[in-house]
């Protein structure tokens, strides 16, 4: 989902204003990277409030942080090198776990398992796990705290 908002994004931005499409700051002609967040939002609710129901539905949650994991690269998208025929195959999506290419871009060439990882040339973004607990003001008389990850 984050994926395709940052590609559109990028596809507006070099529609529209393509003066800032190119990151100025790196010696590489390389495209600015751009994220996507959200403020404002209109529905607010606690952590009880999330349902099977609320599917789909953009909504905020407050709530205290209890615990955190440090900071760690993720990929986001790899740029991978095919060890049959050498070529390169760049901006392969990351789905939920390490994916490689299905299948070599070279016609040729039929490889569909021996790939190296070109980290130079792959785009990572940090991450982190955060533990949310319900305020203390929210929790009904005789309940436990809920939380979420």
């Amino acid at each position: 989902f984050e994926a395709a908002l940052e590609l559109a994004v990028r596809n507006v931005v070099q529609d529209h204003f393509p003066q800032f499409a190119k990151d100025d700051e790196r010696s590489v002609d390389e495209e600015r990277q751009f994220r996507v967040s959200f403020y404002d939002v209109p529905q607010f609710g606690k952590i009880r409030d999330l349902k099977s129901g609320r599917l789909g539905e953009l909504m905020a949650i407050s709530g205290t942080v209890t615990r955190t994991t440090e900071v760690r690269p993720e990929l986001r998208y790899g740029t991978f090198t095919c060890q049959d025929c050498k070529a390169i195959v760049p901006d392969v999506e990351q789905q939920f776990k390490y994916t490689e290419p299905l299948l070599c871009s070279e016609p040729m060439c039929e490889n569909k398992r021996s790939w190296q990882l070109d980290v130079s040339r792959s785009r990572f973004v940090d991450w982190q796990r955060v533990r949310l607990q319900e305020n203390s003001t929210e929790i009904p008389a005789g309940s436990m705290p809920r939380h979420i990850e």
